[in-house]
C-alpha cells in the first residue's frame, strides 16, 4: 500500500473514537423497587415532559393506567418513593412500561438523544443494577452497572416467545445480561454522524431479557426497541391534551 494510503487508514480508522457511556447517560439511569424486585429504568424527555423508561414486565402487576409508588434510586439521591401512573405495553411482545411521575421534570441533566438508525455489528452499552448491585459513591445514591454488547440482529417476537406476536420485533444483542438490568436503556455511539474524537450516544432500545436454553444464559440479550416507548408516551399525552 502507498504512504498516502496508509495515511488515509490511519485518519479514517485511528482515531480515538470515545464509545462508552456520557454522563448525561449515567445520571439519568435509576434503579427501582416495586414489588419486592428491583429492576433498572431511566429518565426520558418528551415535549416539555419527563418520563421514566422500564420493562413491561417489571410492573405488570400493576396494572395499565393504575397509579402506584414505586421506589427510586439515581446518582444523585438515595431511595426516593414516587407516585407514578403506569403505561404498559399491549403485550409481552412489547416489553415496555412508561412511568408517569407526578412532576414534569425530574432532572437538568441534558437529555439522552433519540431515535437511531444502529448498525448490525456495532458495538451498544447497556446499564443497570443486576441483582441490585451498584456502585456507591459515598453518601449519594448508586451508579448503575455498565457493561458492552453488540447489536446482532432484529428478530420477531414469535422468534422468542411461543405464542409471540410476529408483527412485534426485538433487537438481539450479544452480551450478557443479569436479572435486575430489566429496563434498563441500550445506547449506541452513532456512527452515521460525522466523524469527530466523541460518538454522540443514543437511544436504541430497553433491555427485556435474555434467551435462555435448559436454565442456560446463551449471552442473547433481547431488547424492545426505543420507538415502542416513544409510541406509548404519544398516546398518553394526546388523550390528555384532549378535552
Amino acid at each position: 500500500m502507498k504512504p498516502f494510503c496508509w495515511l488515509i487508514t490511519i485518519l479514517v480508522f485511528g482515531l480515538p473514537i470515545h464509545a462508552q457511556p456520557t454522563g448525561n447517560v449515567i445520571s439519568r439511569v435509576y434503579q427501582i423497587r416495586f414489588g419486592g424486585e428491583t429492576a433498572t429504568s431511566f429518565l426520558m424527555d418528551y415535549e416539555d415532559r419527563q418520563y421514566f423508561v422500564t420493562a413491561r414486565h417489571v410492573m405488570k402487576s400493576a396494572g395499565d393506567g393504575a397509579t402506584v409508588s414505586v421506589e427510586f434510586q439515581g446518582l444523585s439521591e438515595k431511595w426516593k418513593t414516587r407516585s407514578v401512573t403506569v403505561l404498559l405495553g399491549k403485550n409481552e411482545c412489547v416489553d415496555v412500561a412508561i412511568l408517569v411521575p407526578a412532576d414534569k421534570k425530574v432532572s437538568s441533566v441534558e437529555p439522552i438523544p433519540y431515535p437511531y438508525s444502529y448498525a448490525f455489528g456495532q458495538e451498544a452499552y447497556f446499564m443497570g443494577f443486576p441483582y441490585g448491585l451498584s456502585t456507591s459513591i459515598g453518601d449519594q445514591g448508586a451508579v448503575a452497572l455498565i457493561k458492552h454488547a453488540y447489536i446482532s440482529a432484529r428478530v420477531s417476537c414469535a422468534s422468542i416467545s411461543s405464542g409471540g406476536d410476529k408483527d412485534e420485533e426485538f433487537i438481539l444483542l450479544d452480551g450478557f445480561n443479569n436479572p435486575g438490568f430489566s429496563g434498563g436503556p441500550i445506547i449506541a455511539p452513532d456512527v452515521f454522524a460525522p466523524l469527530t474524537n466523541v460518538r454522540v450516544q443514543k437511544l436504541i432500545g430497553v433491555v427485556g431479557g435474555f434467551v435462555e436454553v435448559s436454565a442456560m444464559n446463551t449471552g442473547i440479550i433481547y431488547a424492545t426497541p426505543i420507538k415502542k416507548a416513544i409510541d406509548l408516551i404519544k398516546v398518553y399525552v394526546d388523550k390528555q391534551k384532549k378535552p
